[in-house]
């Protein structure tokens, strides 16, 4: 839902945005927007779809591109993160990278995972995200007083919310593999209010980090 909200919210720029799945066993997102944006189906596990990625990568160096990774993909980033670091300083580009958390412990060892992988590199940009479904602010407690959030936030992180959405707006977007743009039109009234007002709130999330 992050992933789409954020192609959603870059229609609204001058320039498109790119879209790079790497979910391959379940590209619900590509599956939704691959006839909306231009879209790449890429498997990062493996040495040569890191290959591919820099190369769609190189041939939209203006773009604003999405990457959507599915909840695991240590190994590969521990393996192969590195030549991503390299691309991002030949290209004069930067990353980032918003780190979606529940209230549960097994996001927070990932999120410090990639934090000693690759977040610590200038190049990248990390923020966390709390995703609001889960709650409101105040029950990320084992995140919010964590010494880990104070190193995020020393670097420059910041800690973000991401509003929760209406369950049968929701339901209908992945139900339809529907675009949020063209949900706007097509769902009932009621729905299409309360995803304009969603809409708004994340939009304002996304400008304080995407510029």
């Amino acid at each position: 839902m992050l992933a789409m909200a954020l192609l959603d919210y870059l229609r609204g720029t001058e320039n498109p945005p790119l879209l790079i799945e790497t979910d391959t066993s379940a590209p619900d997102v590509w599956k939704t927007y691959k006839g909306d944006v231009e879209s790449h189906c890429i498997d990062l596990e493996q040495r040569d779809g890191w290959l591919e990625l820099l190369d769609v990568l190189d041939r939209n160096a203006e773009t604003a591109t999405v990457i959507n990774t599915k909840a695991a993909n240590q190994v590969g980033l521990r393996k192969f993160g590195g030549m991503l670091i390299e691309a991002l300083r030949q290209q004069k580009r930067k990353l980032v990278a918003l780190w979606v958390i529940d209230r549960k412990r097994d996001g927070l060892e990932l999120l410090g995972g990639f934090l000693e992988t690759l977040a610590k590199d200038e190049r990248v940009e990390l923020h966390v995200v709390r995703n609001l479904y889960w709650g409101d602010e105040g029950k990320f407690d084992m995140y919010n007083g964590s010494e880990l959030r104070k190193e995020i936030e020393q670097r420059g992180g910041r800690t973000l919310s991401f509003p929760d959405v209406a369950d049968r707006v929701a339901e209908a977007i992945n139900r339809e593999r529907m675009p949020i743009h063209k949900a706007r039109e097509e769902l009932p009234f009621g729905s299409r209010v309360e995803l304009s007002r969603w809409q708004g709130e994340y939009g304002q999330m996304f400008a304080e980090v995407v510029r």
